[in-house]
């Protein structure tokens, strides 16, 4: 009886102590990590049909990783060619880069060896110094009088 108690014992220290370490391994990955601009990660997948997604928006001042992969066997790539960002891409394998967008606009994304492209959009951030466009600053109160 006492091998008994001594094993069940064992078993329930061993459980909270695997508990812990597990708990402390997600609280871990959990926790704020601060940047000074902000970040976005974004997979593209190559297809014989082309890009997925292949409408991208991000906003001005934001850091971008790109994970891109193909389905195809022959090797592909994706291409921005205003920001300089050239990945190649080849079946089962995960191709990453980053860059940082400064101005807004349109890009297209393409590859030269495929006939397939898609678009970036670039936004401008919302300035909230501006204020709200549908809200006039002077309230301007117009009636309608019929004619006589």
């Amino acid at each position: 009886m006492r091998k008994g108690f001594l094993f069940r014992y064992f078993v329930l220290l061993m459980g909270m102590i695997f508990s812990f370490s597990v708990a402390a391994e997600e609280d871990e990955q959990l926790r704020v990590k601060m940047y000074e601009s902000p970040r976005r990660d974004i997979s593209v997948i190559i297809t014989p049909e082309g890009y997925y997604p292949d409408k991208i928006s991000v906003f001005t001042g934001e850091k971008v990783r790109f994970f891109v992969t193909s389905t195809v066997d022959t090797p592909s790539c994706f291409l921005i060619k205003e920001h300089e960002v050239y990945l190649s891409a080849f079946r089962g394998n995960l191709t990453e880069g980053e860059v940082e967008f400064k101005h807004s606009g349109n890009f297209d994304i393409y590859c030269p060896s495929m006939k397939h492209k898609g678009h970036l959009t670039v936004i401008k951030k919302y300035d909230p110094s501006r204020g709200i466009a549908s809200k006039s600053k002077a309230v301007i109160k117009k009636e309608w009088t019929p004619r006589d």
